[in-house]
């Protein structure tokens, strides 16, 4: 089954999680959960300020070096013929 584009956005703006992939200048991977938020054409990715380790965050120095980004929602049932 084929989404069209408002099904796809009614189900993007209604999900909670979603995965951010970025990639470093050498290529390798880096996929972290994240929250966000659907405005319009615009999808903004939470950054938070809540204690780490470092603010130095590898996503947002993935994205710097290498803005060709990834995000990816998605919905798991048991009755794969629900998934999407």
């Amino acid at each position: 089954m084929q989404l069209d584009e408002g099904e796809a956005r009614r189900r993007l703006g209604a999900a909670r999680l979603g995965h951010l992939a970025t990639a470093d200048r050498d290529g390798r991977p880096h996929v972290v959960a994240a929250t966000f938020a659907l405005h319009g054409d615009h999808l903004y990715v939470a950054v938070d300020h809540k204690p780490k380790r470092s603010s130095d965050l590898k996503r947002l120095r993935n994205i710097a070096g290498n803005p060709r980004v990834a995000f990816l929602v998605d919905h798991y049932d048991e009755d794969w013929s629900r998934l999407w």
